[in-house]
């Protein structure tokens, strides 16, 4: 990726964030099964993350500085976490597995729902401590046919709610089509800068990145981080056109050219 490609990736990530949108909101307001109702919750929160990239990227026709503000680490950031958002939509609502696995997927983030604020809250003055919701939890997942016929040691490891997945990144990714080292080395490239670690800061010293002005390599990183999330906008589009395919009908022929096929 470099900085010619900045326009042509700001283009396609524009056409790509308006039909997500007009596809949310051509599905709001319908009664679903549990399933697509958690597809709509996700892919909701992906146009959201997805709108805030747009507003972060110069040029486009929604950024709100009226100056050029360069900042690709903050781009790569919202980008894991749009990345993240298609991951466990996919886990939850898309993946070809039974009804009793699907079952088991929910219950278990409800388990790690339960830990994760009992795990927050322990560092407040009104810790959460509420055996009835604690025990209920763990005995719908407990109750899954498909965590009994996980091996004993499998189940132990995810009753301690330290888990909300239960397969890899990778896994899911490489159910989706992706190549397992692709995604790595795509994942470890947003999460440097996510969380800020040297190789996220490191090369600031040489101007070429970190100071809010436009640079070859602020330029290429941003349009590489609207190519990723274009790849998952368009992908998470499409499958909610597998639930709502009356929202097909409605879409223009240029439209349905930004669907994979």
């Amino acid at each position: 990726m470099n900085e010619i490609d900045y326009p042509e990736n700001l283009n396609i990530y524009t056409k790509n964030i308006n039909l997500a949108i007009k596809v949310s909101t051509l599905a709001k307001g319908r009664q679903v099964e549990d399933k697509v109702f958690w597809a709509c919750v996700l892919f909701t929160k992906m146009c959201v993350t997805g709108m805030s990239i747009f507003v972060l990227s110069p040029n486009s026709e929604v950024a709100t500085e009226k100056i050029e503000h360069w900042d690709f680490s903050s781009l790569f950031s919202l980008t894991r976490n749009l990345m993240e958002s298609y991951q466990t939509l996919f886990y939850l609502c898309i993946d070809k597995i039974t009804d009793n696995e699907r079952k088991a997927r929910r219950k278990l983030f409800n388990l790690h729902d339960y830990y994760s604020r009992k795990k927050l809250f322990s560092f407040t003055s009104e810790p959460i401590e509420d055996k009835d919701i604690e025990e209920l939890v763990i005995r719908e997942l407990k109750e899954t046919e498909y965590f009994k016929n996980l091996p004993e040691k499998q189940q132990q490891h995810f009753l301690k709610g330290e888990h909300s997945f239960f397969i890899s990144r990778e896994d899911i990714e490489e159910k989706t089509g992706t190549n397992r080292d692709d995604f790595k080395f795509i994942y470890k490239l947003l999460s440097s800068n996510t969380h800020t670690f040297p190789m996220g800061f490191y090369r600031m010293m040489d101007g070429e990145r970190g100071t809010g002005v436009r640079s070859k390599t602020e330029v290429a990183y941003s349009s590489y981080a609207l190519y990723i999330s274009s790849h998952y906008l368009v992908e998470a589009t499409k499958n909610m056109l597998v639930f709502f395919p009356d929202i097909l009908k409605t879409l223009t022929k240029d439209e349905v050219a930004l669907l994979p096929k």
